[in-house]
């Protein structure tokens, strides 16, 4: 009796050896393949520049799918965050990561079309406009959904600000996604300056402001921004005494920043325009734009000028 369970227990032994034997390779096995999809992400991860007539456009491919965990990323070399360091206007990381890819573009304009060479041709300023459309998954049939966004930083500022128009539009194949968001804000330095004998004490200061913008949708093919710039005074004199006047309150630093949503129903082409005012005679502007066509509709020859970035193509995959 105590030869059979002493049998026993040694064959016990051996088969828990062996089961232990098993799980042990099976855990291995599952932290190689762990690696191997970090590996993989690595691998697979790549940023596609083109550049067409001066026109930087890069592709951001095989970022992060939706259905994968960020643990499979590598934090101490991420590419995102690489490329966001690089490039801080008109990329969101934080949005990048959750997007399958990533299409982003920056483009300077001036006034006249500008041909690489030549130096900039419009009194009334130039800006550079930055297009990006980030893939946020899928609808239930099946269609690509992006998020699309418009930011513009000004490098000179306007003398004339009347209303002007900011707009992200889409081509036939893309359709308005009501079940995105749309925002959108203007954003600028403030500065005050005061020194006259009427505004007592003296005063300087200094501050950034933003303001929100209101989305229009009286046009389908994307959403319009409708804003003013803030006039600048500058009033000064020389006089003595009560008849000294030394005032400024200068408006620079310019920026806009919009967002709308965009369904794919196939290959589909995106836009981002700013419509600059330039009519003595009416403070509104009447902008109607259809298919990543705009036209500004006044007919005072001079009245209007339109800065218009080259259209990106984002794809229903």
């Amino acid at each position: 009796m105590k030869n059979f369970s002493s049998s026993f227990k040694l064959l016990f032994l051996r088969t828990f050896s062996i089961i232990g034997v098993f799980v042990a390779l099976a855990i291995l096995f599952l932290c190689y393949d762990f690696l191997q999809v970090v590996k993989a992400e690595e691998v697979e991860f790549n940023i596609v520049q083109e550049e067409v007539d001066g026109v930087k456009t890069f592709r951001l491919n095989n970022i992060l799918s939706l259905d994968q965990s960020p643990m499979t990323r590598n934090a101490s070399n991420d590419p995102i965050e690489e490329f966001a360091k690089q490039h801080p206007y008109g990329f969101n990381e934080q949005e990048a990561k959750e997007s399958n890819f990533v299409v982003y573009q920056e483009q300077t304009l001036a006034a006249q079309d500008f041909d690489g060479e030549s130096e900039w041709s419009d009194d009334e300023g130039y800006l550079t406009i930055y297009t990006t459309a980030y893939h946020k998954g899928y609808t239930i049939t099946g269609n690509a959904r992006y998020k699309v966004e418009g930011e513009v930083v000004f490098h000179k500022t306007f003398k004339l600000r009347y209303e002007e128009q900011f707009i992200l539009s889409h081509s036939t194949a893309g359709v308005f996604d009501s079940n995105g968001t749309e925002e959108g804000n203007m954003s600028y330095h403030y500065y005050y300056h005061n020194h006259s004998a009427y505004h007592n004490p003296p005063e300087d200061w200094e501050k950034d402001v933003t303001e929100e913008l209101i989305p229009s949708y009286t046009q389908s093919f994307g959403v319009c921004f409708k804003l003013q710039w803030p006039t600048d005074v500058k009033a000064y004199n020389d006089g003595a005494g009560a008849t000294k006047v030394d005032h400024k309150q200068i408006y620079s630093n310019w920026h806009l920043e919009g967002s709308y949503y965009v369904i794919a129903t196939n290959d589909t082409n995106v836009a981002v325009s700013y419509v600059h005012n330039e009519n003595f005679f009416a403070n509104a502007l009447s902008v109607s734009f259809g298919a990543c066509g705009i036209s500004a509709n006044i007919d005072i020859e001079g009245s209007n000028t339109l800065y218009s970035a080259r259209p990106i193509l984002i794809y229903n995959i």
